[in-house]
This record gives C-alpha cells, sequence and structure tokens, in this order.
C-alpha cells in the first residue's frame, strides 16, 4: 500500500472537511453543506488519480514538473508534442526551437471582469481532453492586442514558453456573424460567431496566443440550432454530427447572454 497517499486522503481531507465545521442539519443549508465538503474530497482523490496515471506513462515522452497549482500536474512537452495536443500550427504560434520544451496545464486561474459592471470573480479556464470523465475546452472573451473584443476557445494552457515563465493559453479563433434576419437572440443582445480561418480552404481555425492577463472572462457559447439543423436534419446534435473540414466552415454558435456567472453559489468554487 502506497502510504503517501493514504496520508493525503486521510490527513489532508479529513483536515479540510473538520475545518468546514459541524453540519447543521436544520435548515435549507445542509444541501449546500454536503456538496462544499464534496468539492475538497474529490479534489484529494483527483490529485491521487493523477499521480496513478503519471507514474504509469512512459519515461520517453512526458515529464512532470512541481506544480503551484493546488491539485494538479503540470506537464512538459516539446513544441513538436504540442503540436499534436492541438494542431499542426501551434509549433510555430510559439516561436520556439525543436530543443525548447514548453509547460502545460489543464487550468489557468483568472480574475473575470464582466462588462455589465457586476463585481470581479475568480474562474478557471480549462483545456482538459478529461475533466470528471468529460472534455473541456472554454469558451473565452478576451482582449485583443489592439484593444478590441474577440471571441475562441482554448485549446492549450501553457505556463512557460522554453526558459520563460509565462500564463497564456492558445486560443482557436472566432469571429462576428451577421445575424438571422429578426433574430430573437441578438435582439437581447446574444453574439452570432463562426470560426475565424487564415484562409478560406484550411481545415482548422486559425491560433492566437492570448497572455491570462487579456482574458476577459469565459464566455458561455451554444450552438446555432437552425443551421444546423438546417445542414444535418431536423434531429441533428452537436455530438452525432459530421465534424469534417466543410462543417467548421459553416457552423454557427451564439453568446449566451442569460447565464449567470455572477451566481453560482450552489458549487462555490467549482
Amino acid at each position: 500500500m502506497n502510504t503517501s497517499k493514504v496520508h493525503q486522503v486521510v490527513q489532508h481531507a479529513a483536515e479540510k472537511l473538520r475545518g468546514l465545521g459541524n453540519f447543521n442539519k436544520r435548515g435549507s443549508t445542509v444541501a449546500l453543506q454536503m456538496m462544499r465538503c464534496n468539492e475538497p474530497q474529490s479534489a484529494v482523490l483527483r490529485k491521487v488519480a493523477g499521480a496513478d496515471a503519471v507514474s504509469n506513462a512512459p519515461a520517453l515522452s512526458v515529464a512532470t514538473c512541481t506544480s503551484d497549482y493546488d491539485g494538479a500536474t503540470t506537464t512538459c512537452l516539446s513544441p513538436g508534442e504540442a503540436s499534436r495536443c492541438a494542431s499542426h500550427k501551434v509549433g510555430n504560434l510559439l516561436g520556439l526551437r525543436e530543443d525548447d520544451w514548453v509547460t502545460v496545464h489543464r487550468t489557468a486561474r483568472i480574475v473575470a471582469r464582466f462588462e455589465c459592471g457586476a463585481a470581479p470573480v475568480v474562474e478557471h479556464v480549462r483545456a482538459a481532453p478529461s475533466f470528471v470523465g468529460k472534455p473541456w475546452f472554454s469558451f473565452l472573451r478576451y482582449e485583443t492586442s489592439d484593444c478590441d473584443v474577440s471571441w475562441g476557445r482554448a485549446c492549450l494552457v501553457l505556463r512557460s514558453l522554453g526558459r520563460t515563465r509565462r500564463s497564456c493559453v492558445v486560443v482557436q479563433l472566432m469571429r462576428r456573424i451577421d445575424p438571422w434576419p429578426g433574430c430573437v437572440l441578438t435582439r437581447f443582445g446574444c453574439t452570432r460567431l463562426g470560426w475565424d480561418f487564415e484562409v478560406e480552404t484550411d481545415e482548422y481555425p486559425a491560433l492566437e496566443l492570448v497572455d491570462a492577463s487579456r482574458i476577459l472572462r469565459e464566455e458561455d457559447v451554444q450552438v446555432d440550432w437552425f443551421g444546423l439543423s438546417d445542414r444535418q436534419g431536423l434531429f441533428a446534435k452537436p455530438a452525432s454530427k459530421r465534424l469534417t473540414p466543410e462543417e467548421r466552415r459553416a457552423s454557427r454558435y451564439f453568446t449566451n447572454v442569460f447565464y449567470p456567472w455572477t451566481s453560482r453559489s450552489m458549487r462555490p468554487g467549482f
């Protein structure tokens, strides 16, 4: 039995749970207290599972580094390996030599800024092939180099480039698309988007390296169902649609201005 894992689960998880105080079994807060206790327990168990995965990984393919993020593992990749994680253009975007390395993380913490004037909150931008059993690649609203606002989807979170420590995200770019005539979503402030390609014949969207300080907040992005059903039938779903270059160029999305980013009290810190 690995005693270090036992120590993590028994000592750290128990200490966290005790720090949250005794359960108050009266009133409506018991469910919220139980969910809060579940969060540190889940974080510790995920850390143990991550340690197993790293210890069983081939020694020649990746190397692990010490992370200053709680409950996560950082991986060092060469530019060639990083290219395979996102797309063939990542290596050119980073501008590093073949013998340089980048440090990849699943999560970047940002302080979200809201255009509605709400108080800033901490958000977690994720680019993870598997997070709690499912892929999670966050859509972002960020500030461009010319002080404009743009959107994109995180495909790689980087903590260093070569010998330079840097918190940044490789983003697949999106662009504004003209709305449908009379569109009710546009009327209420949702923005219609499509993938942004460098040239029309490209198979994948263009990429940009965005510093974490330029990310304004996460964005809830929904599929334009009208266009999807028009191309692939009434019962088409995002999970079952044909992922071809033609489909990527035709795909349309909407930002969701109704998503309650500042009122998530039932899952604090998630």
